[in-house]
């Protein structure tokens, strides 16, 4: 949402960006996503892209979100637009896609068919799962855990068809 007229800028925002970064930082429509690969400059377009537009008063910082696939990139992306507004960077939403869809199923629970106190366990808690369960003492879950989808794909249950033997 705008908020006012764009003021002048005394800071480039575009310094040290290539021909198709400038492109995308100086877009002058709303929403923008960005779709790049690896080492391709994501996290500083990002930045470049908010600070102008909540500096120059065009959005408000609770207006604002950039959402990434990591959380590495998400830290990233804060610390450069931090560092690009160090007063007005709080209230802009950086985050990742899974945290962003977690946030929506919390707040949307019971569309989806979901308890209020849902749980969504990370790696490090399925692992535990599958260590208690299985009685692998510490033995490599995550070759288990990989043997899954398999055994989904071919429609068959993975009961006893995996051994321990087959995990070590």
């Amino acid at each position: 949402p705008v908020v006012g007229r764009a003021k002048r800028s005394r800071v480039d925002p575009c310094r040290g960006l290539d021909a198709r970064q400038r492109e995308a930082v100086e877009y002058p429509g709303g929403p923008l996503l960005l779709l790049a690969g690896p080492g391709c400059g994501k996290t500083r377009l990002c930045g470049h892209r908010l600070a102008p537009l909540v500096r120059s008063e065009v959005a408000r910082p609770a207006h604002c979100r950039a959402i990434t696939t990591t959380r590495l990139a998400a830290l990233a992306i804060h610390a450069r637009v931090a560092a690009l507004l160090p007063r007005r960077s709080r209230g802009i939403e950086i985050t990742t896609w899974a945290a962003l869809a977690r946030k929506i199923l919390q707040e949307q629970h019971a569309a989806a068919g979901l308890p209020r106190n849902f749980r969504i366990s990370d790696q490090e808690q399925r692992f535990a799962v599958v260590e208690e369960i299985f009685g692998l003492n510490g033995h490599r879950p995550h070759r288990l855990l990989a043997r899954f989808p398999q055994h989904k794909r071919r429609d068959s249950p993975p009961d006893g068809s995996i051994t321990e033997a087959s995990l070590l």
